[in-house]
């Protein structure tokens, strides 16, 4: 095998071949690697941050919709009140509406308003709670 190896390229040491292999093949398998470690790294950061953020994406959409629960349940509560007046105080009632001690602690700036509607659907109350959603 040698004397085909040498009539082939000529004579060759196997100290020079082991040298010349790795002078070709070291730092260029060297720089793929940590150009793969650079574009793995900026992959990884990528998806932390996609994470990251539909995290706190999921977080506040969670606290709206409690807000959004304890604004209804705090209506519901004004209007069995409501229901349970004489339909003459109805109206005195309505011009002053506050919340609920209960619903200003969960609610920051919580007011309720509310309005007497008479049409061809008869006597109706519509209450409107308004809060800083923050």
């Amino acid at each position: 095998m040698n004397e085909m190896i040498n009539r082939i390229i000529g004579p060759v040491s196997l100290s020079q071949c082991g040298s010349t292999l790795r002078r070709r093949h070291g730092p260029i398998t060297a720089g793929f690697a940590m150009l793969e470690l650079i574009v793995a790294a900026g992959l990884l950061a990528t998806a932390v941050s996609l994470v990251a953020t539909c995290a706190v994406a999921v977080h506040r959409i969670q606290r709206l919709q409690q807000q959004h629960t304890l604004a209804v349940d705090e209506l519901s509560n004004q209007l069995e009140r409501l229901m349970a007046l004489p339909p003459d105080d109805v109206d005195s009632v309505l011009q002053q509406l506050q919340p609920s001690d209960w619903a200003i602690q969960r609610l920051p700036g919580a007011s309720v308003s509310g309005k007497r509607l008479e049409d061809e659907l008869g006597d109706r109350v519509e209450l409107q709670l308004q809060w800083s959603r923050i």
